[in-house]
């Protein structure tokens, strides 16, 4: 009988502190996710009042340059078909999540109210910097890739305009 109730005691005393260290945990967690918050609140406020002016200037990546540049430079008929070897020939130059992150960005930069004339030329201006003279030519190859799939004229646009690249 005493034996039972040692036995009683200690899996009450266990149980007693397993509850009190999981209640620690939940604790932390909930402390942990409060700072994952804020800083995400944090980050996303810094990134809308940069993209407040205009989400190109805000770029501050040359992958994602390059991806929002050959979004401008096809254009929004031609973009669904080129999206995919974009973001393909994009992965093999950096990696896969930012390659997928960058046309994404590009994507939505695309669809907000910008000068376009003005956005490519800022961006060519970034890139022409960012980039060596063999990378700049890769990326004017890209831009001819992507708009393979479009009209001629806009085949013989984006050709035009991505040749800024090289000069």
């Amino acid at each position: 009988m005493q034996f039972l109730g040692l036995l009683v005691t200690i899996l009450v005393g266990i149980s007693v502190w397993y509850w009190r260290i999981r209640m620690l945990k939940n604790l932390g967690d909930n402390v942990i996710d409060a700072t994952s918050r804020f800083q995400g609140a944090r980050r996303r406020k810094k990134i809308a009042s940069a993209t407040e002016s205009s989400p190109v200037e805000a770029i501050a990546d040359p992958v994602t340059a390059a991806a929002t540049l050959i979004r401008l430079l096809v254009g929004e008929e031609t973009w669904p078909t080129a999206q995919g070897r974009v973001q393909v020939r994009l992965a093999e130059l950096s990696s896969f999540p930012l390659a997928k992150e960058a046309v994404t960005y590009a994507d939505w930069a695309g669809k907000q109210p910008v000068e376009r004339r003005r956005a490519v030329e800022s961006l060519t201006a970034r890139l022409r910097d960012w980039l060596t003279l063999e990378e700049r030519q890769d990326l004017v190859a890209l831009v001819a890739d992507a708009a393979s799939s479009g009209t001629a004229s806009i085949q013989a646009k984006a050709s035009r305009e991505a040749l800024a690249l090289i000069n």
